[in-house]
């Protein structure tokens, strides 16, 4: 029997999209090459290839590099000039001079977030071969951050093997794996947030959340941690009063139902949580990383969740066919604020 793949309902949902513009800064990669190559043949979208010509060539077919446009950021035009000068006016403040701007520019990840800050693409997906930090920076220096949200996050949609009972229509969310480092009470209940739309909206599943520590249900308590989940739950609540939300709780406990029953035995997730909310960057970046290595999980993301444009990164160890499915959810996102 063929393996049922759950992603499908999320490119069957992108495919009205397909003249929306995607750019990718590391297009001398392989991997990216390939997932290139997916985009084109199924006409998902537009797409923009940022890098070195010759190595471009090299790695990418003819016939995919003449269907996407295709920039030498190192050959200056007056395109570049125009972004140049964008991002001088947008960082001046911060002591950024025109020269700077110039040489910033020719940058690949820093010239896709200019084009992606003034619409000459709709989103961006990068870091098969940058640093998660080099992804992040010019997009939250440029793009920026949403205005109506505490702190932007990121989550990873795990795709569950088929005859594991465990999440919804084959999807899990995990957050926060990749941005925040020790999250706040308030940054907590922004990730929660974030990550019931992600949910809702990318994976089409209703959430049902749990606040992960390394404890259930503490009653009594001075621990910092487990007080600082308890205010993000209570946080998250004066936001959304309708949404499943419990903790804190061990992990074992959100997604077994025989355990839940012994460590939570007055809950509602009864372990089906389906939306996982890590305490810190720390155990969600472990974590993920474990579940995906030790049952082969396929985990997508991080998804950057808060930005004012899609900007998505990627693990580094990513797959063609993960830098795909991070394409497929940044057209999605483009849909979501």
């Amino acid at each position: 029997m063929e393996k049922k793949n759950p992603f499908l309902s999320m490119i069957e949902r992108a495919k009205p999209l397909n003249n929306k513009t995607i750019v990718f800064p590391e297009g001398e990669d392989q991997r990216v090459a390939d997932a290139v190559k997916m985009l084109v043949e199924n006409n998902s979208c537009k797409v923009v290839v940022l890098g070195d010509t010759e190595a471009v060539r090299k790695v990418m077919d003819r016939t995919t590099l003449s269907k996407v446009n295709f920039v030498d950021t190192c050959v200056e035009t007056e395109k570049s000039k125009f972004y140049a000068e964008q991002l001088y006016e947008l960082r001046k403040a911060k002591g950024l001079t025109i020269e700077q701007a110039t040489e910033l520019v020719k940058v690949p990840i820093y010239y896709g977030s200019m084009m992606v800050k003034l619409g000459d693409a709709d989103g961006m997906v990068a870091g098969a071969v940058l640093h998660s930090a080099d992804v992040m920076r010019p997009a939250f220096q440029i793009i920026k951050q949403r205005k109506d949200i505490v702190k932007a996050s990121s989550c990873f949609i795990m795709e569950i093997p088929e005859g594991k009972d465990l999440g919804e229509n084959g999807f899990m969310v995990f957050a926060d794996c990749a941005v925040n480092q020790y999250p706040n009470a308030e940054e907590l209940a922004s990730i929660a947030l974030a990550s019931r739309d992600s949910a809702k909206f990318l994976c089409g599943i209703e959430p049902r959340i749990a606040m992960l520590s390394y404890s259930s249900a503490a009653t009594k308590t001075d621990d910092e941690v487990i007080l600082r989940e308890k205010e993000a739950i209570r946080l998250f609540k004066e936001k959304d009063s309708e949404t499943l939300i419990e903790g804190e709780m061990q992990a074992d406990c959100a997604i077994l139902p025989e355990t839940a029953k012994r460590k939570f035995p007055n809950g509602k997730l009864n372990g089906k949580a389906n939306v996982l909310i890590f305490p810190d960057i720390n155990a969600g970046n472990i974590g993920y990383k474990l579940v995906q290595h030790f049952t082969g999980v396929r985990a997508v993301g991080p998804i950057i969740q808060g930005l004012n444009k899609p900007v998505n990164d990627l693990s580094r160890s990513a797959t063609a066919e993960e830098i795909y499915l991070t394409a497929i959810i940044t057209l999605l996102q483009t849909q979501q604020n």
